[in-house]
């Protein structure tokens, strides 16, 4: 099949690749998206199912998901047999997976429906607090990520740049 943006000859090996990733339950869409990341981009397989996995969460998965994997909870609501909160349209902005890590592109899509929710007890204060929160979140995380603080970085480049201009003078 022709794939666009996929040079001729990767064509079979997509081909193989899309038929083995709809195999394991994907639709179509995702199979390619997952394949060329795989063999385009380079991306290991594992990590491209995972991507992929993440960014397509289920309504049973996030009904799964403990409550602690949500930056806010209405009040008013009880906790069932495992401790989650039910009604489960009580909970707002699932950011962590069933595994307790934190999702980067769930955690960025909370950020920005925070300010749009009409979420009951949600007022502008609360709203400002949880988004400070999550910011405050993603920036750990992708401190983590990276391994360095960034401004850390930026102060290194600062103090390389006044000194390579001093030994140019």
């Amino acid at each position: 099949m022709p794939y666009p943006n996929v040079p001729e000859d990767l064509w079979d090996e997509m081909d193989s690749c899309v038929e083995k990733v709809q195999g394991q339950g994907h639709d179509k869409e995702s199979a390619i998206a997952i394949c060329h990341a795989s063999i385009v981009e380079g991306k290991a397989a594992d990590a491209s199912l995972t991507e992929a996995f993440r960014a397509t969460w289920t309504a049973a998965y996030i009904n799964d998901l403990d409550d602690d994997s949500f930056l806010y909870i209405e009040s008013g609501g009880e906790k069932d047999e495992d401790g989650k909160t039910t009604p489960r349209s009580l909970r707002h902005f699932p950011y962590k997976g069933s595994d307790g890590a934190v999702d980067l592109p769930h955690l960025r899509n909370a950020i920005a429906r925070i300010p749009q929710s009409n979420a009951p007890g949600l007022d502008e204060d609360k709203k400002a607090s949880l988004q400070k929160r999550a910011q405050g979140i993603l920036a750990d995380e992708t401190k983590e990520e990276k391994g360095a603080d960034p401004l850390a970085f930026t102060d290194r480049f600062m103090a390389e740049l006044k000194h390579q201009k001093k030994v140019e003078e």
